[in-house]
This record gives C-alpha cells, sequence and structure tokens, in this order.
C-alpha cells in the first residue's frame, strides 16, 4: 500500500501538463485526500487572512455569501478543510441576521436588491448545511429558503443571475430533508428561465444551460463547456461561477480542457493572492467567486462529515 501514494506522485508531473505546482498539488489532494494549506497559492491564506483580520466589522451579505460558497469550493465545509474557521465565523454572522431581522440581505437598498442578496445568502446557507449536515443551521436554512419562496413564487421575470441562484439552490436541497422545499425552487428556476429574452447575453445562455442541465437533461461535455464558458474568465465573475457550476459534474479527464483557462485566471491575481474588483464586485467578493469557481473545476471532495461534537460554537 505504501507505493501506491509515491507511485502516484511520481505520475504528478507528467499528468501536470504546464508543470504548474497547482495542478500537481490539486491532483494529489483529489487523488489522496491530502490536506494541503496553500492548495491555491496565495488565495487560500489570503481570503482566510481576510477573515480573521475584519472579524469584528460588519460584512454585507454579499461578502458573507461569497465567501461561504468560496470556502466550499475550495474543498472545506463547516467541520474540515484549511478554511473552516473561516467559514464558521461568516455562518454565524448569517445566522445572527436571520434571528435579528428575518432576512440574510443588508437592511439598506430597494426590495429587488435585498430580495437577490437573501436568494445568494440563502444559498450560501444551503450549501454550507449540505456540505456539514449541521443540525444547529438546519432550522435557519429553512427558514430562509422560506423567504426565498415568498419574495420569487410569484414572480414572472426575473435577472438571469437570480434564475441560476435559484436553480443552484434548487440543487442544494435535493435532499431528503429539504426535498419538498427544493421542488418548489426548481419549478420557480425552471418557469424564470423560460421567460428570459429570446435575444440573451452569453451568460443568460449560460444560465438556460444550468437550469436545463440541473433539470435532468444530459449534455455531451464539449456542449456545456462551448455554452457556459466566457472567454475572459475574470471579467464577470458571476458568469464564471454559472459556467463552473455547470461543469462541476465532468470528470476529470473532461475538466483537463479548462485547466488552460484556469492558469490564465490565476495568472491575474495581484501579488496579495486577489483578483481585482470585476463587474461589481470589489475585490474580495471577486477573488470568493473566482475561488469558488475554480474550486468546482479543480475540486479536493471535503472529508465525510463526523458527528457534531464542536457545535457548541454555533449556539
Amino acid at each position: 500500500m505504501r507505493l501506491l501514494p509515491l507511485a502516484l506522485l511520481a505520475l504528478c508531473p507528467l499528468l501536470a501538463a504546464q508543470a504548474d505546482r497547482w495542478n500537481a498539488v490539486t491532483l494529489l489532494s483529489h487523488t489522496l485526500g491530502l490536506e494541503v494549506p496553500e492548495l491555491r497559492g496565495k488565495t487560500v491564506p489570503a481570503l482566510a487572512a481576510h477573515v480573521e483580520a475584519h472579524r469584528k466589522e460588519d460584512r454585507t451579505a454579499r461578502e458573507l455569501a461569497w465567501l461561504t460558497l468560496a470556502c466550499s469550493g475550495l474543498g472545506s465545509n463547516l467541520r474540515h478543510g484549511a478554511l473552516k474557521a473561516s467559514e464558521k465565523d461568516v455562518i454565524r454572522r448569517l445566522r445572527d441576521r436571520l434571528r435579528s431581522h428575518d432576512t440574510l440581505a443588508d437592511q439598506d437598498g430597494d426590495d429587488a436588491l435585498r430580495h437577490k442578496d437573501h436568494l445568494l445568502a440563502t444559498v450560501a446557507l444551503a450549501v454550507a448545511w449540505r456540505d456539514s449536515r449541521y443540525k444547529l443551521i438546519e432550522k435557519h436554512t429553512q427558514q430562509a429558503i422560506e423567504r426565498v419562496l415568498n419574495d420569487y413564487e410569484a414572480a414572472e421575470q426575473i435577472a438571469d443571475d437570480e434564475v441560476a441562484l435559484l436553480a443552484v439552490l434548487g440543487k442544494a436541497l435535493d435532499t431528503p430533508t429539504f426535498d419538498e422545499l427544493g421542488e418548489r425552487v426548481r419549478a420557480i428556476a425552471t418557469r424564470c428561465a423560460d421567460q428570459l429574452p429570446k435575444e440573451r447575453s452569453r451568460r443568460a445562455e449560460a444560465v438556460c444551460h444550468l437550469v436545463r442541465k440541473l433539470g435532468g437533461e444530459a449534455f455531451v461535455a464539449e456542449l456545456t463547456i462551448a455554452k457556459c464558458w466566457p472567454g475572459d474568465l475574470a471579467k464577470d465573475p458571476m458568469h464564471t461561477w454559472i459556467a463552473a457550476f455547470a461543469s462541476r459534474d465532468l470528470s476529470f479527464e473532461q475538466k483537463q480542457a479548462l485547466w488552460p483557462r484556469m492558469e490564465r485566471l490565476i495568472a491575474q491575481r495581484g501579488d496579495d493572492g486577489l483578483w481585482p474588483a470585476a463587474d461589481g464586485f470589489d475585490r474580495i467578493t471577486t477573488t470568493a467567486a473566482l475561488a469558488a469557481a475554480l474550486g468546482m473545476v479543480h475540486p479536493t471532495p471535503p472529508k465525510a462529515p463526523e458527528p457534531d461534537d464542536d457545535g457548541a460554537a454555533f449556539r
């Protein structure tokens, strides 16, 4: 058995065609389940350091949501991983918002913006619950979902990013615990996707492909990549995240076709490991969204959940 890890170590330089340490470390982690703190170069420590440095400061709903989704995409959850402590901090803040205001959204802004921010944060909360099965956030997750249904169940036309978030939320809720609520969310996503304009942007095309795929339609990998992925991955973080979610079930070999794009994206980070602000996202939310996308294309699966022995942190 000791020979297997040695053999895999020897194969890494061959399999990582660009001789990029990031690829090799990812392959090792994916295959052997290793815990590598610098898995994404400077990005993981940069995000963790930001959370720690600003622990006592107020955060926007978008920051909390995208940081949670980055933790999940980069292989951490509320029980395991290099960003476990960071994820616990942001999930605790989301829970406290829900307790105080019955919404995850910020208290300023119009209703449409608050609905969208609550939806995004609910996706993050549902993903955190799905990855960890923490009983202590289950009731808060349900409360947040019910608020989403109240906001969107009568909606006819909504923005393409909201349709994508509803589709992802419906997928995260595809469990016995939340399946009834998830079915209602998925129905909203399907109906609203059908209402998107016929003359669609490339991002809207990606959203429609994602909704159809999560609805059970089968597509070859090449079509998913062609339909969903933008040319410049750093220009529109939301589009890149949507494309990555649509591609997350591709095989390891099929995802290799995306590696050159990922390497170009990594090269666009600043010296501090963060990406520049883009398309209405600030540097933190841009970095968190792109890190989440990278994690789905180069996944490091979280370890299996263990008994909830540290849930007191959420009480």
